[in-house]
């Protein structure tokens, strides 16, 4: 799906891009009844799916969402970028237990942040930093 989405976004032109969505979209819905199928339900625990059932109830449920790139391509395939964003944050409360204060895990996110455009900017961390103190902010080179 993300290569065809990809192709039908460069090729705007191309007619068939509802119909060939359509038929993933149709693929997508056989795997996951097979995996449903594979997965059943325990009859006796009808509470507790199970984390894969769990997991494709819910690609199911929203599949509208889990397919969105399909249509809009300003939607991203994955969501990699806010994870790696967050990952520092989890990082740091992990090694040092917790921010001491409010204002320093603001503090933290704010510069992680400046840091992180200048990054999708084309800038280093060095180069944000130093154009910053000089009073020369621009991002990118």
């Amino acid at each position: 799906m993300y290569r065809a989405a990809n192709f039908y976004h460069q090729n705007p032109e191309i007619n068939s891009r509802q119909h060939y969505m359509e038929c993933l979209k149709h693929n997508y819905d056989v795997i996951l009844k097979k995996g449903a199928e594979q997965n059943p339900i325990p009859q006796k625990e009808q509470g507790k799916r199970g984390k894969i059932r769990t997991l494709i109830d819910r690609l199911q449920k929203y599949k509208a969402e889990v397919c969105r790139f399909t249509e809009n391509p300003l939607v991203p395939f994955t969501n990699n970028q806010a994870e790696r964003a967050l990952r520092m944050v989890k990082m740091k409360s992990k090694v040092t237990g917790t921010f001491r204060s409010e204002q320093g895990a603001k503090d933290f996110l704010t510069i992680k942040s400046f840091l992180s455009n200048a990054a999708k900017a084309g800038s280093t961390a060095f180069q944000a930093l130093l154009s910053l103190f000089q009073g020369q902010f621009i991002l990118g080179d």
